[in-house]
């Protein structure tokens, strides 16, 4: 199959470890992301992402061939909007993180509307973050719906004007980086695991905590050594670094 590029055109679609609906779900992508197709498997899409270079299969079912996003475009900076699809009458809701192409957009006939785009706000990362307090946990995810730690940076950075790698121990690679003692609301902590890799990130919140998904998208208690669980009553995570981006 000649190499060529497709956009999502869904709230979200899964990409996978491996070109079957019981792989593992490794990341997703949202609304208006675009991507290069490097090889095809069945029904199955072997994809690299434009935004952030990730790797991964889709299903051929869940994306539009034949298509990119052109033109200016905006990012929805709140957990999610409607989105009209005519003449079908039908509406899908558009998580935070969504890339809208320059409006009206259409595709195969048919028009997308994204209803109450929200204005560029310049809020900071934390206040944006803290939309998604209380969100569920899930592996590979990156909406209020569900979210990794990963993601969940990744999602918020962007909604910021910034764009970072998909996993934590990619992003921890960018940025400048600081020390607890001089670290402030916005930076970004990264944890490791006992052999030293990168497993886990978060956003400073400048008063002694951390805003990060475990189990849920919360607040815990932050000081050198790591994250302070309150409700395991324990430390859970271990300080590796800490980045200003």
């Amino acid at each position: 199959m000649k190499i060529s590029e497709g956009i999502c055109l869904l709230g979200m679609s899964p990409m996978r470890a491996d070109s079957s609906e019981r792989s593992e779900m490794v990341s997703q992508l949202l609304f208006g992301d675009s991507f290069s197709v490097l090889r095809e498997k069945g029904a199955w899409l072997y994809i690299r992402t434009h935004a952030d270079d990730y790797a991964g299969w889709v299903s051929a079912n869940m994306v539009a061939l034949g298509v990119s996003a052109r033109g200016r475009q905006t990012v929805v900076s709140v957990p999610f909007i409607a989105c009209r699809i005519l003449p079908d009458s039908i509406t899908i809701h558009l998580p935070g993180g969504s890339i809208l192409p320059e409006q009206p957009f259409e595709y195969a006939g048919k028009t997308y509307m994204p209803e109450n785009i929200p204005e560029g706000t310049g809020r900071e990362v934390v206040s944006l973050a803290e939309q998604y307090l209380g969100a569920p946990y899930l592996w590979g995810g990156k909406t209020v719906f569900g979210t990794d730690c990963s993601g969940l940076v990744q999602v918020i950075c962007r909604m910021a004007g910034k764009w970072l790698p998909r996993d934590a121990g990619m992003q921890e690679k960018c940025g400048t980086p600081t020390v607890y003692e001089d670290a402030s609301r916005g930076d970004i902590a990264f944890f490791a695991d006992e052999h030293g890799k990168v497993i886990h990130t978060g956003f400073l919140c400048g008063d002694g905590s951390i805003l990060h998904a475990s189990g849920c998208v919360r607040k815990d208690r932050f000081d050198a050594k790591g994250i302070f669980n309150t409700t395991e009553n324990k430390y859970t995570h271990s300080l590796y670094s800490i980045k200003k981006m």
